[in-house]
């Protein structure tokens, strides 16, 4: 079964905020490396790929327990069910950003969307909608 199309959310025009003197280092490990989706994406074809580790850890990474709201943590990952079976990767997110990247194990599928906006402050539909468009990425 197709992942239903995700729909664009048409917001009224907000000004924008400097934040530049706002540093992220604030949040756990926010801020703690500069990279583009691109440079995730490759971390995790790396990871997922067979590059970074030995099969035994990556193993170790993806041996989960289960956290607040039923979220299965791993080592640095997270396992997300999505509409074609099981993926693995971080969603990450601070005030005016919000990053979701994960792979399949085996590699053969992967999606990373990066989006400037305001996770904290988001209404139910526009998490319904940023989570229809990672599942449309993810399994399209």
């Amino acid at each position: 079964m197709k992942a239903p199309r995700a729909r664009l959310l048409h917001h009224r025009k907000a000004s924008a905020t400097d934040i530049t003197g706002f540093s992220p280092s604030i949040a756990f490990a926010g801020g703690g490396i500069i990279s583009t989706a691109g440079d995730v994406s490759s971390f995790y074809r790396g990871l997922f790929g067979g590059k970074l580790l030995p099969p035994e850890l990556l193993k170790q990474m993806m041996t989960t327990v289960t956290g607040v709201g039923g979220v299965q943590y791993g080592l640095g990952l997270v396992r997300r069910t999505v509409p074609c079976g099981t993926a693995w990767g971080l969603d990450g997110n601070f005030p005016g950003y919000l990053v979701q990247s994960y792979a399949k194990a085996d590699a053969e599928r992967q999606a990373t969307i990066a989006l400037n906006l305001d996770p904290n402050s988001m209404s139910k539909k526009a998490i319904a909608a940023t989570t229809a468009l990672f599942d449309d990425a993810f399994c399209g």
